[in-house]
């Protein structure tokens, strides 16, 4: 007798094949959506995006405690890399490593796990998930080169203060201790200062300043009240109060980068170039240092004209880049 079911063996082997790959797929899917609940729910048990909902008050405690815990961690990271013999306890490169420490647990820790906390997109709340272009990372660096002659007028006005007896004994001491340590640092290691005071730095305090604080702050209030409240904590922050209003509006045009961009990789690249062109020009120049930066031995008419036109500049080269980004939103 024929056999008729010979002809048809290889379409019966294609359809269970077919019927076993797409049994493998819905199962694969299966597993994958069980693996999405159980990110899910781990993310829930973990507390993230639990304060999304909560008011300026709560979040801003909630910052200040979470800093406050990390800077206990980075002390405690601190004791013990030195009783693992991870860092030398004494000299220069010490206090390198230790500002690095403290860069990481005290503002670049504390950003992220804030953002993770208040919000389901820890990239997008601190302005992470947008590319830089060129184009922008020349035009904020040049804008802030621009506005060097601005910043030193800015610092020469805020200096005044310590010809004032009252606030020359409150603050002058501190003042010099601050600026020793900084010299010590960037004498005794210049590219160790680069890594760590310049870039380091930048990141760290650009994502809790700028990428925390502004984002907390603007979600609840005007958006140029919350720029120069963001700028003024971040430069008192700094504790060095001859230098408040310079770094203030430093700070606040770095904050006007990073919110009207939704970029905060341009303002990290434009606070880098400053904390950077600080260094180099104290490591190449230390012997003219007191020169440099003591504004009140150049304040003639020139420092003014210079100043009050760079700032000019200044304000109407960020004028001009917010309205690019605001027509690049729109155009996009």
């Amino acid at each position: 007798m024929k056999n008729t079911s010979f002809p048809n063996a290889p379409n019966e082997k294609k359809l269970l094949f077919f019927l076993h790959r797409e049994t493998v797929r819905k199962k694969s899917r299966n597993n994958f959506v069980i693996l999405r609940q159980i990110i899910q729910q781990m993310q829930n048990l973990f507390l993230k995006n639990s304060f999304a909902n909560s008011g300026l008050g709560v979040k801003l405690v909630l910052l200040l405690f979470v800093a406050l815990f990390c800077t206990l961690l980075a002390g405690s990271a601190v004791a013990v890399a030195g009783q693992f013999n991870l860092i030398a306890m004494s000299g220069n490169n010490y206090l390198l490593a230790v500002q690095s420490i403290s860069a990481f647990f005290i503002f670049l820790l504390p950003a992220f796990i804030v953002a993770y906390l208040c919000s389901d997109n820890t990239g997008e709340f601190l302005f992470l998930n947008k590319r830089s272009n060129f184009f922008e990372i020349v035009a904020v660096i040049v804008i802030l080169a621009v506005g060097t002659p601005f910043i030193n007028l800015l610092t020469f006005l805020n200096e005044l203060l310590a010809q004032i007896p009252f606030f020359d004994n409150l603050f002058t001491a501190a003042e010099e201790r601050q600026r020793a340590l900084a010299e010590q640092m960037i004498g005794a290691n210049f590219w160790g200062a680069i890594a760590v005071i310049g870039l380091l730095a930048a990141v760290a305090e650009e994502l809790m300043f700028r990428g925390a604080v502004l984002r907390l702050l603007a979600a609840k209030m005007n958006v140029n009240v919350a720029v120069w409240l963001s700028a003024a904590i971040f430069s008192l922050i700094h504790l060095q109060f001859f230098g408040f209003v310079p770094r203030m509006v430093l700070g606040a045009y770095l904050a006007y980068i990073a919110f009207c961009s939704k970029n905060i990789r341009l303002s990290v690249w434009a606070h880098f170039f400053n904390n950077a062109m600080f260094i180099i020009v104290y490591y190449f120049y230390k012997n003219e240092t007191e020169n440099i930066f003591s504004y009140t031995q150049n304040s003639g008419i020139g420092m003014w004209i210079a100043g009050i036109a760079s700032g000019v500049l200044a304000v109407a080269g960020t004028v001009y880049l917010t309205k690019y980004w605001k027509s690049a939103v729109v155009s996009g």
